[in-house]
């Protein structure tokens, strides 16, 4: 039950948990303070668990880029002007194979000015974002090179906080 109606909602599996490895935790701050904290913990990779909440902020694009290398990166962002939740993988790897491959896919957001959720599993070449507690789900492949593993956060220069994020690496689900 939401304000708007009965939503259908999509969660990840509960046996997701028992993948995770070490667990990482910022308490919150502005983008400098968050992309220090990714640097020092090491947080990257092709085998993550994210969750990030955004404060609220009247305006701006702000988000997470995932796999990123030096001309490479897997984009989810919260665009606030447009009231929209996108992942944007024009520029996430290898996108020549194919012209409908590449692109930025969005969804609107329940609340424009709000807390925005991010829950986020990156597994070699597949990115799956669950956005304030499944209310929007989108699940991508992205082919990026060996070198593309770094994580950074994004926003406006003026203004934009990282309410808190959790962060684990993940174990193989394989034996």
């Amino acid at each position: 039950q939401t304000a708007e109606g009965v939503r259908l909602a999509q969660k990840p599996a509960r046996e997701m948990e028992s993948l995770r490895g070490q667990h990482f935790e910022f308490k919150g701050g502005d983008l400098a303070e968050a992309n220090v904290w990714l640097v020092k913990n090491h947080i990257q990779g092709d085998q993550l668990e994210i969750k990030a909440d955004f404060d609220p902020q009247s305006a701006g694009v702000e988000g997470i880029k995932l796999l990123k290398g030096a001309n490479e990166e897997t984009v989810i962002g919260v665009d606030r002007d447009r009231g929209t939740v996108f992942v944007d993988r024009t520029h996430s790897g290898n996108v020549e194979f194919n012209p409908k491959f590449s692109g930025k896919y969005d969804a609107p957001l329940a609340a424009r000015d709000g807390k925005v959720k991010l829950h986020i599993f990156v597994d070699a070449c597949s990115v799956e974002v669950f956005v304030n507690d499944g209310e929007k789900v989108f699940t991508v492949l992205a082919y990026p090179s060996a070198g593309s593993r770094g994580v950074e956060f994004f926003g406006p220069e003026n203004g934009a906080k990282i309410g808190s994020v959790d962060a684990w690496p993940l174990k193989s689900s394989w034996k």
